[in-house]
């Protein structure tokens, strides 16, 4: 970002991701969820964080348009679980037009809850 403050509050310690989702398992009890978002580049990394206890995870894809790659992921975990791993459609911010899409706008404007 051009902004400073945003580029600096984008910014993390190499060990951050690990040390933030290492401290959620810790607090966290069985059943409870972990929830991230973060940029889509770093898919592979949380996901190699994730320690073993946690299961049941969830993504989905944040994409600008439906033609562009997603910028954003959410990434969802349930401590004490054993499901698989599911790969949720992306949730698409944009239409073609260029406007807020209905998905998005529902959780934007209306408060509708984003349900993983």
């Amino acid at each position: 970002s051009p902004n400073r403050a945003r580029r600096a509050a984008q910014l993390r310690a190499p060990a951050g991701l690990g040390l933030w989702v290492r401290r959620a398992a810790s607090i966290l009890r069985a059943g409870g969820y972990l929830t991230l978002i973060h940029r889509a580049d770093a898919l592979a990394e949380i996901l190699a964080l994730m320690p073993p206890a946690f299961g049941a995870t969830k993504i989905l894809p944040v994409q600008p348009r439906a033609q562009k790659p997603a910028h954003r992921v959410l990434v969802q975990a349930q401590l004490g679980r054993r499901a698989p791993l599911t790969l949720l459609p992306p949730l698409i911010l944009e239409n073609a037009q260029g406007q807020v899409s209905r998905p998005a706008r529902a959780i934007l404007r209306a408060g509708r809850e984003l349900a993983l």
